[in-house]
């Protein structure tokens, strides 16, 4: 995974945060009982959390791509509070949210309870906070991730 969230961060990355720890991730994960997969935690740590440039949106809409973009990742901080905040608001309790798309949907993972081995990967649920539906939009955060890496960048 670190190849595949390097060439995202190197084609789309506009800002990201210094490396995330894995501290700080547990502290999240127990904060919100559940169990991130290993995949999108070793890219966090490895990486930071990235923002993407608009060129991103652009070469989705351009290329009229049938996907949501990715706009920002978020810290694990932000991860427990834009679950908490958004729970009462409609967001199902199964999920947990990492990321947000340009029109504040967010992404997530299903909740995993803890004890259990951790799992390598999961589903990426996209949560449309106007219509207070969720659905899966890729089988793995690895595929997610590679998904924009194929997106061809729109010409200037």
């Amino acid at each position: 995974m670190p190849v595949t969230f390097a060439a995202f961060i190197e084609t789309w990355a506009h800002y990201r945060t210094a490396s995330v720890t894995a501290a700080a991730l547990d502290i999240a994960e127990t904060r919100l009982g559940t169990t991130l997969p290993a995949a999108y935690r070793e890219a966090l740590i490895t990486h930071g959390a990235p923002s993407t440039r608009a060129s991103l949106l652009a070469s989705i809409v351009d290329q009229d791509i049938d996907m949501a973009d990715v706009q920002d990742f978020f810290s694990p901080a932000d991860l427990v509070q834009f679950t908490e905040e958004w729970r009462p608001l409609g967001l199902p309790a199964h999920l947990v949210a990492f990321a947000s798309d340009c029109a504040g949907n967010l992404f997530c993972f299903a909740v995993v309870q803890p004890g259990g081995p951790r799992a390598n990967d999961a589903a990426v649920w996209l949560w449309n906070h106007e219509f207070k539906r969720a659905r899966i939009v890729s089988a793995g955060f690895e595929a997610w991730i590679t998904a924009f890496c194929g997106v061809p960048p729109s010409q200037p």
